[in-house]
Order: structure tokens, then C-alpha cells, then sequence
């Protein structure tokens, strides 16, 4: 999940694009593909993620 908190971006999803604004919250599912472009220099957003899998587990995806 992802809280726009100031400014816009546009956002790309399964060949649809849609523009989010202050306050606006896109839900982007597990695994889906999808692209934000940022629409101003002010613009900042919250993410939140859930984690099917433990920390130590996500981890291994990730070499250092």
C-alpha cells in the first residue's frame, strides 16, 4: 500500500495508468508489476509492506 502524502505521481499497472494525489492510497497487489513516476519535485509517499515470508527468508532473495 502506498499513501500519497503530497504532490502526485502517475501510476502504471497491468496496462493501466491512473495519476494519485495528496491523500489518494493505491493498493498494489503481491508480485503485480507496476511503475510510479514521480509528478513533482514536493511529492512524497508513504509505503507499507506485508511480508509473506520472515525477514531472515527474504533475506536469502537478496545477496549482499
Amino acid at each position: 500500500v502506498s499513501m500519497i502524502l503530497r504532490g502526485g505521481v502517475k501510476v502504471t499497472m497491468a496496462g493501466t495508468e491512473r495519476i494519485a494525489r495528496a491523500g489518494s492510497i493505491v493498493h498494489i497487489p503481491a508480485n503485480a508489476v507496476h511503475v510510479f513516476e514521480i509528478l513533482g519535485d514536493e511529492t512524497e509517499i508513504l509505503d507499507v509492506y506485508c511480508l509473506d515470508q520472515s525477514a531472515e527468508e527474504l533475506r536469502k532473495s537478496y545477496p549482499d
